[in-house]
């Protein structure tokens, strides 16, 4: 299994004024092979957002190089094969769930009605199809927002904390449902949390980082099996690495 992606010694300034700059990543690299699940966590301010966003290409202008199978990351952005989740689900409050989850097509200027009821249905929201935003729970509007992003079938798919708003039992039967997608259409997936016991319990390898500026301190591979279910979570191998990577993030912490 080759690299999906390959950051190599990413660092990012932010322009204070015309004299003075801040760094707020300093030579990050890591690699995220096809098909694996990697969770980036770490404390509020180490630059796991900006990360996410150098990725998808909504924040430019950085040093170093973020690889999509060992290419410039930009024309796998341009043909459709990255799509991103933010912490707010972003959902259009005059617009339908249906319409919600069309609009990469939309935008386009194509359409694909066939594409949106697959990807209605593997998220659990038929018979949700024309209510709107409001009239959804938090669980349900993050649903939408996870079929948007699905929807046209991306390779590569970029999450913020997309679950972070949500109480514990909703966050996990979320993190229950991304783990039943994941092993249905073998995307690759980056996904940012602050939840330790979240992190282990989805991914393959977790990046955990340090700032200010961000930075790699370590990186964990979970060694779990690929059929996650709630079981997992009274397991030994779950506990070995919810306590391996607390002492990690301890450490980053008294630094």
């Amino acid at each position: 299994m080759g690299n999906a992606l390959e950051l190599k010694n990413v660092s990012k300034f932010y322009k204070l004024n015309s004299k003075d700059k801040e760094l707020g990543l300093k030579d990050v690299s890591f690699n995220v092979k096809a098909g694996e699940i990697v969770a980036i966590i770490g404390p509020s301010g180490c630059g796991k957002t900006t990360l996410l966003k150098l990725i998808a290409g909504i924040l430019e202008n950085h040093e170093g190089s973020i690889l999509y199978r060992g290419e410039k990351v930009d024309k796998a952005r341009q043909d459709g094969q990255f799509s991103y989740i933010a912490q707010d689900s972003g959902l259009l409050p005059n617009r339908t769930v249906r319409q919600n989850i069309g609009l990469p097509f939309e935008l386009c200027n194509v359409s694909d009605e066939r594409a949106v009821a697959k990807s209605i249905k593997l998220v659990g929201l038929k018979g949700f199809e024309k209510f709107f935003p409001s009239e959804l729970s938090g669980g349900l509007r993050q649903r939408v927002a996870l079929a948007r992003a699905i929807v046209s079938n991306p390779k590569f798919v970029l999450m913020d904390e997309p679950f972070s708003s949500l109480d514990e039992f909703t966050r996990e039967s979320l993190d229950v449902e991304l783990m039943n997608l994941h092993s249905k259409l073998k995307q690759t997936i980056l996904f940012v949390t602050h939840n330790v016991e979240e992190a282990v319990f989805i991914s393959d390898k977790i990046v955990i980082m340090r700032g200010t500026p961000g930075q790699v301190a370590s990186i964990i591979k979970t060694n779990l099996n690929h059929e996650r279910n709630l079981k997992l979570k009274s397991s030994k191998s779950f506990y070995n690495n919810l306590i391996k990577v607390q002492k990690e993030l301890r450490k980053v912490i008294e630094c």
